[in-house]
């Protein structure tokens, strides 16, 4: 799926609508039900970071109709598509919406990676932290702390160091981590 990742990476780079662009070809041009899947998921992914949320929310609905007929992979389970829906209703601007769907995500299974449980515990921390449950918050985003230092992502703790900014001691956990990771790397 190579055009679906260097979709990923525009994304990344905040290239929106030529990732948009270029993740709807992929899904387009998909082989498979499961490369098809692992697209759409990506596309969500982007359309919400766009916030288009028309194309999110299709990209969503489509991502349903495929957990029926895609087997599960590390980028498409009912587990990240659920992750997923959370942050584009997020960056969409709908907290209230996210805050119910918070309540209903699904087990993990044996396909999600550890770097997934570890998005996921940010994203209900954010979710969390705009209902206003700064409690909740800290321990989701304290539980993704210790992943992504169990697991060396530095990424993953730069984004709980932007997450946890109306949570100092969160933020100062994350950021000493993240310089504890970046020491090792640089050894």
């Amino acid at each position: 799926m190579p055009c679906a990742t260097t979709a990923n990476e525009l994304r990344k780079a905040g290239l929106h609508l030529r990732a948009l662009d270029r993740l709807g070809q992929a899904r387009d041009t998909a082989r498979t039900a499961t490369e098809r899947a692992e697209a759409v998921v990506l596309l969500a992914r982007a359309a919400g970071t766009a916030g288009k949320a028309a194309a999110f929310d299709a990209a969503i609905e489509e991502g349903r109709r495929l957990l029926g007929e895609a087997a599960p992979t590390s980028l498409f389970s009912e587990f990240t598509l659920h992750e997923v829906r959370l942050r584009g209703l997020m960056s969409t601007g709908r907290f209230t919406e996210a805050s119910r769907q918070l309540d209903h995500a699904p087990v993990a299974g044996p396909a999600a990676t550890s770097q997934w449980w570890i998005i996921a515990a940010i994203t209900a921390g954010e979710v969390l932290l705009r209902k206003g449950d700064p409690t909740g918050a800290a321990q989701q985003l304290g539980t993704a702390v210790d992943g992504a230092t169990l697991h060396h992502l530095p990424h993953q703790l730069q984004h709980v160091v932007r997450a946890g900014r109306h949570l100092p001691e969160v933020r100062e956990r994350a950021g000493d981590a993240l310089a504890r990771l970046r020491a090792e790397i640089a050894a």
